[in-house]
This record gives C-alpha cells, structure tokens and sequence, in this order.
C-alpha cells in the first residue's frame, strides 16, 4: 500500500501529519465545539500529540490513518481527512474520518476532502464497502456523509458512546 499519500482536490491537497502539526491539531483538541461529542479521554492535555503520533504509527503499519488537510493557495492547515481501519463489534471496516478546524466549518472542505478519499478508496484500492462512524447528535458529519452518497445502516456502540454507522457500498 503506498500510504500516507498525496491526494488533490480542487482546493486542497493531503500529506501525511507530523509531529509539528501537534500545536495546531491541540487548538482543534481544546476548542468545545470541536470536541463536545467525544469522549472525555479525547480532551486532555495530551490529546493531540497522542492523536497523530497514532496516526504516524498507522501509516508504518499499513493501517492507513488520517491525513493533513491542506489548503493549495494559502497552504493552511485545514483539518484532517483519511481512511482508517475501524475494529468494530460487528466487523472490521474501512472508514472515511474527518476533523475540520472550527474557523473552515461550513466551507464545504470536510465534503470535498472526504469525496476525494472515498473515490481513491473505490477507485485505486478497489474497495466496494465505505463507512463514517457519527454521533447521531453531529448534524454536520451527517450532511457531509449524505453528500457523500452514504446512508445510515444502523446504530452501534462506539467508545461507550452511541453512533451511526453511515454506509456506501458500491
């Protein structure tokens, strides 16, 4: 697999996520509207650096893992988007996961970010079944999943906490 990879959007490219991205990745991490639908042991002081030093160790394991989200003019970090393998109770999953810093909410980045990872998944890795894991109380996620021609399957425990699991099949 050749992953971390450089993807390109209209408006955004990936790269993989470095251990220099930790003090903007923990501005995402201590804002509570970023934040308020995760469990409490994903805001602590630590967070961030734990979160893509995570990512890192995914990317060396072939376990995919989350990417920078970049913005091509201004070059500023905009996020995360990237696929992840997901040890669910039920089955083992690939899942399209984005995290967009608050200050780009509603500039269509997380669509336009997670489109691009799910037409690389279907397209370059062959994979026939997608899913986004959302707390049914993140509006946002479920439009962007909605926008990514995803339904809702059913309703699963994730972190102790309920979820959706929102599904494209091909």
């Amino acid at each position: 697999m050749n992953y971390p990879l450089k993807l390109e959007s209209k408006r955004l490219f990936t790269r993989a996520l470095e251990l220099s991205d930790i003090p903007i990745w923990n501005t995402f991490i201590q804002d509570k509207r970023a934040t308020e639908l995760f469990p409490e042991s994903m805001r602590q002081p630590d967070t961030a650096k734990i979160w893509i030093e995570k990512q890192i160790q995914r990317y060396a394991c072939d376990e995919y893992g989350l990417l920078a989200l970049i913005h091509k003019d201004s070059h500023e970090f905009i996020g995360q988007c990237g696929l992840l393998l997901q040890k669910l109770a039920h089955a083992d999953e690939i899942e399209i996961g984005y995290h967009i810093l608050p200050k780009y909410w509603g500039q269509g980045y997380a669509s336009e970010a997670s489109q691009l990872l799910k037409s690389y998944a279907n397209k370059d890795l062959r994979i026939k079944r997608i899913v986004s894991v959302i707390n049914p109380k993140n509006a946002g996620s479920q439009k962007v999943a909605e926008r990514n021609a995803m339904t809702i399957e059913q309703r699963i425990t994730y972190r102790d906490m309920p979820a959706d699991l929102w599904v494209w099949e091909e």
